[in-house]
Formats: C-alpha cells, structure tokens, sequence
C-alpha cells in the first residue's frame, strides 16, 4: 500500500476549493485506468477519503496526496474483503474485458469480476456500505437497437459477451438493494474519453482512437456492428465530476 503524490497536468479548477464529500470514505475498485484515475483525482478534491483497488496503477504519479492504493484483483477475496472494510461508498469499475472480447475472455470474466461480485457484494452489506455504483455500458446492453438514438429505458438485449456481463452485475446490485436495502446506482457510460486515455488500446475508446488516427494522417475506418450506441460522454469536466457527487 502506498500513497500517491499530486500529478500532472493539473489545472485551476483542480485547486478550487471545495469540502462537499469531507469526511466520506470512499473505494475505486479497477482505479487504475483513465476512468478511474479521473474519478478518483475528483474525488480527492472534494476531500473524500480515497482508496484506489486495482490490478496495476497506469499513471501512479496522477494521483492526488492522500490517496490511497491497494495492488490487487477481485478474484483474490481476502484483499477484497480489506479493501471494501469501513468504506462508505464503492464505485465499481473493474471489468476485464472490452466491448469485442471473445467467449474466452468473457469466461475469464464470470471467474474473475462477474463471480467476485457476489463476494463484494455481501462484504460491502457486512462493513455497512452506505451505496455501491457500478459503471455498466450505455451501448453493448442494448444489443442491436430499433432506433439509432438509445434511450435508457429501452429493453437490455446484449448479443455481446461484454454487455451480457455488464447486465448481469446490473441485476446482482439491483437484488441486493432489493433484499438488503443497499443504495445504488448505474452508470451506462458510452464512448467515454478523456484524460489519461490511452488511444486505440485494444480497440477501445472510439473517440481517442478517431481523434488519434486523425492526428497520424491515417484515413478513418469503422470498427464494429454498431451495438454500442451512438452516445458519447465528453471530457471529466462533463461527466466525471457530476457523477462524483451525484451520489449524495
């Protein structure tokens, strides 16, 4: 464990002051990528205690003083279990795979975050969790929609391993407020860009990649089947801080 320094890049309004989360404890399981390095930096500024759980830490120098992270995956239940103790809200982020994963990594997933989920599930409801938030997909649940604009509450129908997934920890946390009266909320966030992205990993992020090959000179082509959705989230300014106080 270890704690992280201020990063770079930071701007004006990183610095404007602001106590609205003082006080509140607050987990990032899977914190380490652009999401979660963004959410967590937000996080940190409004002054909520911040614990980062991850894999690997993409940009451990981004971090804000006082963050704190844990190295780790969810498979591993004892570090799970220290990891949720006393946290009062759990921001849910981890997935290990992408929108085009093939059925053996969409296997390797049931085992190492769908399954695990359960397990987070019962330690949050153990350490008295106020709230979990899961950041589910706005495209691939969705499957092959009748119209080109999505709205939420059109019916979930994934033909895709990662949206599948995506759905059934939707149902999980949804059964779990439903018996045990644990907040909660769903975020089905598409085409997320930002900070600390890095363009064109694996196929993902549409926007940096587009915008990438743009800056290349490369001529511009078209991945997928379009089952994940035609809606974008820009910049954190735009969706990273709403979210980071909507909870409350």
């Amino acid at each position: 464990m270890n704690e992280g320094t201020d990063g770079e890049n930071t701007s004006a309004a990183d610095q404007e002051p602001d106590r609205s989360l003082e006080g509140l404890r607050c987990l990032v399981l899977g914190g380490g990528g652009f999401i979660g390095t963004n959410l967590s930096r937000e996080l940190a500024r409004r002054r909520a205690s911040v614990t980062v759980f991850s894999r690997s830490l993409r940009f451990p120098s981004a971090f804000a003083r006082g963050v704190v992270t844990r190295t780790g995956v969810m498979s591993d239940l004892d570090a799970l279990a220290a990891a949720v103790a006393d946290q009062d809200i759990i921001f849910h982020l981890v997935g290990g795979s992408v929108p085009g994963s093939v059925d053996a990594e969409f296997l390797a997933e049931v085992s190492d975050v769908v399954l695990p989920t359960l397990d987070l599930l019962k330690f949050a409801r153990a350490a008295g969790t106020r709230k979990i938030i899961f950041l589910s997909s706005g495209g691939t649940v969705y499957g092959m929609p009748a119209s080109f604009q999505i709205p939420e509450t059109a019916p979930p129908h994934p033909i895709s391993a990662y949206g599948t997934n995506k759905i059934a920890i939707e149902k999980y946390v949804m059964r779990e407020s439903h018996l045990h009266r644990t907040g909660f909320h769903i975020f089905r966030a598409a085409n997320v860009y930002g900070c600390y992205q890095r363009a064109g990993k694996r196929n993902q992020g549409l926007v940096a990649a587009t915008i990438e090959r743009a800056l290349r000179g490369a001529t511009d082509r078209n991945l997928g089947n379009g089952a994940s959705g035609p809606r974008f989230r820009s910049h954190r300014r735009r969706c990273v801080r709403p979210s980071a106080g909507y909870f409350l």
